[in-house]
């Protein structure tokens, strides 16, 4: 289930979910969609990436991390 977010982002932002771990021990995996405009939208597919805004304000970041079960 994907976890919402919202958040005032500054141009230059650091999105980390490095702390997630599985109680399994299994392998995640991660994606994180930071809208762009009204109809695109930058996606990511690590734990940790960074990101730059043209705007800064609060945007909608979601992020799944799935364990792949």
């Amino acid at each position: 289930m994907p976890y919402n977010s919202y958040t005032k982002m500054t141009r230059d932002d650091v999105l980390d979910a490095t702390g997630c771990v599985d109680p399994d021990g299994d392998a995640l995996t991660f994606t994180w969609r930071v809208p762009r405009s009204i109809t695109t939208e930058d996606v990511f597919e690590t734990a940790r990436t960074q990101t730059v805004v043209t705007e800064e304000g609060e945007t909608e970041v979601k992020l799944h991390v799935r364990d792949g079960n």
